[in-house]
């Protein structure tokens, strides 16, 4: 049977790995989001300065181009920063190592969770944080696809 202690770890330790992985997950969404981002202003660009250049199209339709050019601008901006890492503080491991030679076997194991917790809590502020970022960006994201749609299928059907 387990002690109360190694039941702690455990938990504790689990919700570490938790977060890790979440971290993992938003890093992976947010490069995905700012790969199809810097396509779509890499396409958006194209389409508004070589073929909108040469035709007069309405200035409606141009705005629609230029606001999905800003929006997912902007939206690419806001991945960029979702995966930039913030802080990836971790316990001194040596020193943690050479407080713990000196300590008994349960004190040393409250040591170890207490600072996994503040490990954990670090974790889970830059994921929120992360999450924050993702979230606006999809929005901007998004608003910039239905912005270029818009200006796409009425400079289409304006010819």
């Amino acid at each position: 049977m387990k002690s109360i202690d190694d039941l702690l770890y455990d938990i504790v330790n689990r919700e570490r790995n938790l977060e890790i992985n979440r971290k993992e997950q938003l890093e992976t969404k947010a490069q995905r989001f700012a790969t199809f981002s810097g396509i779509f202003i890499s396409i958006l660009s194209t389409y508004f300065f070589f073929i909108l250049g040469i035709i007069n199209f309405p200035l409606f339709v141009k705005g629609f181009l230029i606001i999905a050019i800003c929006l997912l601008g902007v939206s690419l901006i806001l991945f960029l920063f979702s995966m930039r890492t913030l802080r990836d503080e971790t316990f001194d491991l040596e020193k943690l190592l050479s407080t713990l030679v000196k300590l008994e076997f349960n004190t040393a194991l409250k040591k170890v969770i207490s600072n996994l917790i503040q490990y954990t809590k670090i974790i889970r502020g830059v994921n929120n944080h992360k999450a924050k970022l993702l979230f606006y960006g999809t929005i901007f994201f998004f608003s910039g696809v239905i912005s270029m749609i818009i200006g796409i299928f009425s400079s289409i059907f304006m010819i």
